[in-house]
């Protein structure tokens, strides 16, 4: 805190929006720039760059089925794996994910809670959560291949990157509005909780394994989050940090 509180000169790079307004709030930066992080993971889309709107940053229209020949999950009778990557802590919204889990057994036993990544001490208690521990690069890979939604919790949590990486690769995916990625989404879209419990949760993820995936907003965010994109917003912060 002394520190950021000391370099209110300088000029800050953001991850998202949601992290730009908490340092302008808290620490008083006046000079943030959002450049929104990315991956190397290569969009579902091959043709993605060459047939976006750089006007409206939105993608034309295109042959979705080529690429994404989901039908509505029969979330009563198919095995539904529901899956978070991330550490064991409170601010990736631990409690809500316990809470989740277990509310699901009652209504819906075939919905298989998992968590990827650290496992806590206590791990007897969770009976309704598996977890894998840390895992391989080849094995994560086969998780995400495997996961049905990828659902993040977070209380705070400026811009995962497992999140993307679930966009990047068209799974289904819902979070909290405390997720700096919930930005790139249009208002009220289903994939952001409207409420923070439980039962929101059961409600939402129904919605969302009964509804397609909107591949215009999962385009989008794949090049707004491109490397190439990337690259440009970084030199363009650069080159306006000399001229303020």
């Amino acid at each position: 805190d002394i520190l950021l509180r000391k370099c209110t000169k300088f000029n800050f790079l953001c991850v998202s929006n949601n992290q730009k307004q908490y340092l302008q709030e808290t620490f008083q930066i006046k000079k943030c720039d959002v450049i929104y992080n990315t991956t190397y993971l290569k969009p579902a889309n091959d043709a993605l760059l060459q047939t976006v709107d750089i006007g409206t940053l939105r993608i034309k229209s295109r042959d979705a089925s080529k690429y994404l020949p989901y039908s509505p999950l029969k979330i009563e009778q198919e095995i539904i794996n529901i899956i978070m990557v991330g550490t064991w802590q409170k601010r990736k919204g631990i409690e809500l994910f316990i809470e989740s889990a277990d509310l699901a057994k009652k209504y819906y036993p075939n919905w298989k809670f998992k968590w990827v990544g650290s496992v806590p001490e206590d791990l007897d208690k969770f009976n309704n959560i598996e977890f894998t521990g840390n895992l391989g690069a080849k094995d994560l890979i086969d998780e995400y291949n495997q996961m049905d939604l990828f659902f993040i919790p977070s209380l705070d949590d400026p811009f995962p990157l497992s999140c993307l990486e679930a966009i990047q690769r068209m799974k289904r995916v819902l979070m909290s509005s405390n997720v700096g990625i919930s930005e790139l989404f249009p208002p009220n879209c289903h994939n952001i909780l409207p409420k923070y419990n439980a039962e929101q949760v059961i409600k939402s993820i129904r919605l969302v394994l009964e509804s397609g995936i909107n591949t215009e907003v999962y385009d989008s965010i794949s090049y707004l989050t491109s490397v190439e994109q990337f690259v440009n917003n970084l030199n363009n912060s650069i080159n306006n940090s000399f001229n303020r």
